[in-house]
């Protein structure tokens, strides 16, 4: 079967990602490996606030990976990170290549995109959001 090569974006619980960052990554790449994928980079993107709770957890720690595998493996990681309390969510595309940006930024730094002056997402409200008094009243009590 034909390998292609895969993004793969993983929430884990922030629990697990502050024993340390080589833990998180040999999680990451162990699920692919263990699926028959093939990692190429497994980095940590960023920590952030969630707009949601997940889990009962209201941060996460993003993990980036680029990884070769067969199609059918994609199902597999999906339904095992799905099944595993340190991921919170899976979200894996099929990529056309691995950006340089990502093989060249220290381990040790973050590469999300660094916009400075935005708020978190769940700072943002819609303005016509308060026309609905009912969706209104229950983002006043959270």
């Amino acid at each position: 079967m034909k390998n292609y090569l895969y993004e793969g974006m993983f929430l884990l619980d922030n629990r697990e990602a502050k024993k340390g960052f080589e833990a998180s990554r040999d999680r990451v790449a162990g699920i692919i490996t263990k699926n028959g994928g093939t990692p190429r980079v497994v980095r940590k993107w960023d920590e952030r606030k969630l707009t949601y709770e997940i889990k009962k957890q209201k941060r996460a720690t993003y993990m980036l990976a680029y990884f070769d595998a067969p199609q059918d493996a994609v199902t597999k990681i999906e339904r095992e990170a799905q099944l595993t309390e340190v991921f919170l969510r899976c979200l894996i595309m099929r990529a056309e290549s691995v950006p340089e940006k990502v093989m060249q930024e220290p381990l040790s730094e973050s590469i999300a995109p660094q916009v400075e002056g935005l708020p978190d997402a769940v700072d943002v409200i819609d303005p016509e959001f308060e026309a609905d008094p009912a969706l209104a009243a229950i983002v006043k009590e959270s």
